[in-house]
């Protein structure tokens, strides 16, 4: 267990000007593969592919009456998870998109040979030109157009009540109102007639009279809003992958891709991913914490 307490300072502009890293290691009972120094690596390597003027840090290792540990695949992981989750938080804190945050840091050609502000020298790599090119192959733009798109959606409608995901509270806040699931608006935390929004209520006394008055609904308007659907598999599957390399590479940054990815899916709902382990209980906890 490694865990980190990071820090990023940046400009207005979104240019990093400095960043810190304060890091704990357990050492487990005993010292082999390369441990206790895997956390002086990992501070080392904290500006990863970004100009960072400068960079501050500590580590500590401590020995503990549990097994010991090595290295096995990107023993400097911890890093990599800190330092990008850290700029998607700040992407968001300046407003700026994640990609175009990374695109204002990266090292470019110009920069080579580049040495950190920990003393480690690159050249001859291209992790701007690498940037751009995974953006093109996920087709960024557009994810991210259809992203916008589904949490439009999502905020018209939920789903439950044994019917299609556009009936569920809809449905049981229109019979509240006396009004045409067709001629409602759900969003803010709140279902209102269009055109009218006087006449609204919460979503939480929707759920209320859906959970708790059961009785006052008609009797093809369930209780509750949940809402079930099942996939049916075809008898032979496939799974795919893409990395930019294999081995130690892919498996360094395929860990931070998952953090970010649920930091930024439940950002509309105000909450602020700031470590793990990504637990359904801490996910959960995050989201009642945030007012979800």
């Amino acid at each position: 267990m490694s865990p980190n307490a990071s820090d990023f300072r940046a400009a207005a502009d979104g240019r990093f000007l400095a960043a810190a890293i304060d890091h704990l290691e357990d050492n487990g009972a005993y010292t082999s593969g390369g441990s206790p120094g895997g956390g002086t690596m990992a501070c080392i390597h904290l500006p990863g592919p970004y100009r960072i003027p400068g960079v501050g840090w500590r580590t500590k290792s401590v020995y503990t009456n549990t097994c010991g540990r090595g290295a096995y695949r990107g023993p400097w992981q911890i890093e990599s998870v800190a330092r990008e989750l850290i700029v998607d938080i700040l992407a968001r804190d300046l407003g700026i998109d994640p990609l175009e945050l990374r695109r204002r840091n990266i090292l470019g050609p110009g920069d080579l040979p580049h040495t950190t502000a920990t003393g480690v020298t690159y050249d001859r790599i291209s992790p701007a030109e690498c940037l751009e090119q995974a953006a093109e192959i996920i087709d960024y733009d557009g994810f991210r157009a259809e992203q916008r798109q589904a949490r439009e959606l999502a905020g018209r409608s939920a789903a439950g009540n044994g019917g299609p995901p556009a009936a569920g509270t809809l449905r049981v806040a229109a019979e509240l109102m006396e009004a045409s699931p067709d001629d409602l608006d759900l969003g803010g935390g709140a279902v209102s007639v269009r055109c009218t929004p006087a006449r609204r209520m919460t979503v939480a006394d929707v759920a209320r009279a859906a959970y708790m008055h059961p009785d006052s609904l008609p009797a093809d308007v369930a209780g509750g809003l949940e809402h079930t659907a099942r996939y049916k598999a075809p008898p032979v599957t496939y799974s795919n992958a893409a990395h930019a390399c294999t081995g130690e590479g892919g498996a360094i940054g395929s860990v931070p891709c998952v953090f970010n990815a649920v930091g930024d899916a439940l950002a509309p709902l105000g909450v602020r991913l700031t470590g793990g382990p990504l637990s359904p209980h801490r996910i959960r906890a995050a989201i009642i914490e945030a007012g979800g």
